[in-house]
């Protein structure tokens, strides 16, 4: 069975949480509620002169620390704070956020970068996914993996499908994440692949366009 939907993308790696002085971990998830999954390496972001009774903030007050996030890792929401977008041309994207994702003690990811997904549950696009962030068109995907990798019929190891190799490209057609699975893509036509199998910084649809039109 051939996969549908084959596309261009960059590579990388999956891995930790790489901060100034040290790596840190993701924090797993366990209960029934929503994930956030940076679709590339990011800055985690703070709030300026925060307050956990906040309700919402202006993107002018959101601003990017030092500490690293790899794409693809999932973190555990714990507040979502709407962002009225900065006005001003030429600011750091993060600024035009409309939402914040909170995955730590002031600690934020913001929605442009960031995908959100439910929890023990297969959804066809983020639970986010808008203008804003191009989420509304299916996400391109590379196999990064040295060798060739198996796919399957779910996204729990149980029936394999057919095999793809490193530097494939597809359009993702569905994610699912759970905390004894991990992440997975559906590549199409129901044929699954794990997340580490795949890049750690997924395209738009959009920014695809975009390339292929200057290899023209």
């Amino acid at each position: 069975m051939k996969l549908k939907q084959k596309v261009l993308l960059f590579v990388g790696l999956l891995g930790g949480l790489v901060l100034a002085l040290g790596t840190l971990q993701a924090k797993p998830v366990q209960a029934a509620e929503q994930v956030a999954v940076p679709t590339q390496d990011v800055n985690l972001l703070t709030i300026n002169n925060y307050d956990s009774t906040l309700t919402s903030i202006s993107g002018n007050g959101l601003n990017a620390t030092a500490q690293t996030v790899p794409g693809l890792s999932v973190w555990q929401i714990t507040k979502v704070m709407p962002v009225m977008p900065t006005m001003l041309f030429g600011a750091p994207y993060y600024k035009y956020a409309h939402n914040g994702y909170q995955v730590g003690t002031n600690l934020w990811l913001d929605d442009i970068k960031t995908m959100v997904l439910p929890v023990g549950t297969a959804a066809k696009m983020p639970v986010n996914a808008g203008d804003v962030n191009g989420f509304n068109q299916p996400l391109v995907a590379t196999v990064a993996n040295a060798k060739v990798v198996g796919i399957w019929r779910d996204h729990a190891f149980k029936t394999a499908v057919q095999t793809v190799a490193a530097g494939d490209k597809y359009a993702i057609t569905g994610y699912y994440y759970d905390s004894s699975n991990g992440l997975w893509f559906d590549l199409g036509d129901n044929q699954w692949i794990p997340s580490y199998y795949v890049s750690t910084s997924l395209q738009t649809q959009k920014a695809y366009t975009d390339w292929l039109a200057t290899q023209k």
